[in-house]
């Protein structure tokens, strides 16, 4: 695709009203790691960690954020998808449907990722998975805490 088509796109299938030049030039900066080997979950998720390091707090950019961060868990990337989860749990991204996010901090949280399994404990905790689900917070907290992640440390349910 050329610039110009990729940025449409990325704007149609994002939601993102104007994905300016300087997204462009970081989704091209990224782009370019695929001719190193890099995969595209991996290079999704770097481009979301740069967008969320320069977010602040405009909305456009955190949706981009989230977008990629969606795609990278599409395409097998782990971290991205305990990153989803979180984010959209914590209320930083918005998303059309809780199903996305619990969809991802699941998988995220059985393939030993601590910040999803934390998510998926706090889901299963305030009822996204369901009220038939609220036992199974403690057990994902145990299992974040094994994989050491320091914030399950302080859960004292």
């Amino acid at each position: 695709l050329s610039g110009i088509h990729f940025q449409q796109m990325l704007q149609r299938d994002s939601g993102v009203t104007e994905v300016d030049d300087r997204i462009m030039a970081l989704v091209a900066e990224k782009l370019a790691l695929t001719k190193h080997g890099f995969d595209t979950g991996k290079i999704y998720n770097m481009i979301a960690t740069e967008i969320f390091k320069s977010a602040c707090d405009d909305r456009s950019w955190k949706q981009l954020g989230g977008f990629f961060l969606l795609r990278a868990a599409e395409r097998g990337n782990i971290e991205a998808a305990g990153r989803y989860s979180w984010l959209v749990y914590s209320g930083r991204i918005e998303a059309d449907t809780r199903d996305q996010a619990t969809r991802w901090g699941g998988v995220a949280a059985v393939k030993e990722d601590p910040l999803g399994q934390y998510t998926c404990a706090l889901m299963c905790q305030h009822g996204w998975f369901g009220d038939d689900r609220k036992s199974a917070a403690g057990e994902w907290f145990e299992k974040a805490k094994a994989n050491g992640f320091t914030p399950a440390l302080l859960n004292f349910d």
